[in-house]
């Protein structure tokens, strides 16, 4: 009886153990960044003979932490804008004009240019072309100066180092109600780069003439002469001072604008005038081209239409 009451007794305690182990379990904390404790359960059960341990470890749960995103800020561009530089006006006037008192009675532009023949020192000859500078030119400034007094009105264009420059000279005349170009005159610098081993070297050639068409012809009092085409002329002399050398001398002169003896005040323009003889002769020729075509064409067309018209009265006729 005893020992079956030991052996009870002992079967309620084991009971009693393995319930308590089923019955016991752990709960996980909820993540967090600090690493939990350690939970540890101890059950113990004694007996007259025998002793029991129990002992749960829960293991830690490991929490993953995000490190925020870096904020970048961007820096706006300077906008700024460097200041616009406006370029210097371009003079593109080609006129040289002679003025007194608020009248402009001179106004004078055109290509001018002087081709000379000359002796070199050995009995060589050369040639060489020597041009007038414009009014806007600026590899060769030049300045003008001249004269609005009395019958004979003057223009002079000089360019060149002092001492040794050289300068081009219109004269002009007038008979009252006309004007017209008297005289034109040149005093050229002979350098040594434009009058390579020349026997005059350093001197001044003088030429002077005449232009066909732009020289003694009459113009009405404030108006222009225009000569857009080209003019040339070998009537000019050249000559230096107390030298032997003989010169060959041409001129030529072209898109030449010019007037004198202008009596309207506060104005720099050319007024209306004339055209000289070679531009009207130059207009004639492009008409006359013109017409030429024209008349062959129309002749092509009235072939084409008689043809035709016979075609077709052959075809009736069938």
């Amino acid at each position: 009886m005893g020992r079956m009451f030991n052996f009870c007794l002992v079967a309620v305690l084991l009971v009693g153990v393995y319930g308590d182990e089923s019955s016991t379990s752990s709960v996980a904390p909820p993540p967090t960044n600090e690493t939990p404790p350690t939970t540890t359960t101890t059950s113990t059960s004694t007996t007259d003979s025998t002793t029991s341990t129990s002992s749960t470890t829960s293991a830690p749960t490991t929490s993953t932490s995000t490190t925020p995103a870096t904020s970048t800020t961007t820096i706006p561009a300077s906008t700024t804008s460097s200041p616009v530089t406006t370029p210097a006006p371009v003079n593109d006037d080609q006129f040289y004009r002679v003025t007194e008192d608020n009248v402009t009675c001179i106004m004078f532009s055109g290509d001018v240019k002087f081709t000379v023949t000359y002796p070199q020192a050995g009995g060589k000859v050369n040639t060489t072309t020597v041009k007038v500078p414009k009014a806007n030119d600026k590899t060769r400034p030049a300045t003008s100066s001249g004269s609005c007094n009395g019958s004979e009105q003057y223009l002079l264009v000089e360019w060149g180092a002092t001492n040794k420059n050289s300068n081009f000279r219109l004269t002009f005349n007038s008979t009252g109600l006309k004007w017209e170009l008297v005289h034109t005159e040149a005093n050229i610098y002979m350098d040594e780069a434009t009058f390579v081993n020349a026997s005059d070297i350093g001197q001044e050639l003088t030429v002077m003439g005449e232009f066909p068409g732009l020289s003694y012809v009459a113009v009405d009092t404030n108006s222009s002469l225009t000569c857009r085409a080209l003019t040339e002329s070998s009537n000019f002399t050249g000559q230096v001072l107390n030298s032997s050398s003989k010169f060959v001398v041409a001129a030529s002169a072209v898109g030449v604008e010019m007037q004198a003896y202008n009596s309207v005040p506060n104005t720099t323009n050319l007024q209306q005038g004339s055209r000289c003889e070679m531009d009207i002769t130059s207009d004639l020729v492009p008409i006359a081209v013109g017409c030429a075509l024209a008349g062959l064409v129309l002749l092509v067309l009235i072939s084409y239409l008689v043809g035709r018209r016979r075609r077709s009265a052959a075809y009736q006729s069938v």
